[in-house]
């Protein structure tokens, strides 16, 4: 069974998003001079990968929604018209 780009996408973007958020808090601690434990467990792993789903899910419907809406102003998109049995071809007429 292969495995779907989308979900190799959400991994990668999942820890992408870790690892800048463990750096930046290293970073922050590190200048303030403390000390940042960073302990991922499979528990926490699940649970950032989830959030991270659906912040993928809805940076993909954002960026679908605005491609849709500046092509609309731009007036290169139009809406789906629903045919209706009258506009059909025949089967028949079509010829190879």
């Amino acid at each position: 069974m292969p495995i779907s780009p989308a979900f190799i996408a959400s991994l990668l973007f999942c820890f992408g998003r870790v690892s800048i958020m463990v750096l930046l808090r290293e970073t922050i601690y590190f200048s303030l001079q403390l000390d940042y434990n960073f302990h991922l467990s499979w528990f926490e792993l699940i649970y950032e990968y989830q959030k991270d789903a659906w912040i993928l899910v809805f940076f993909i419907a954002l960026i679908k929604g605005s491609q849709f809406s500046i092509s609309n102003i731009l007036g290169e998109a139009y809406p789906i018209t629903q045919r209706s049995d009258e506009d059909e071809i025949p089967l028949m007429s079509l010829r190879l």
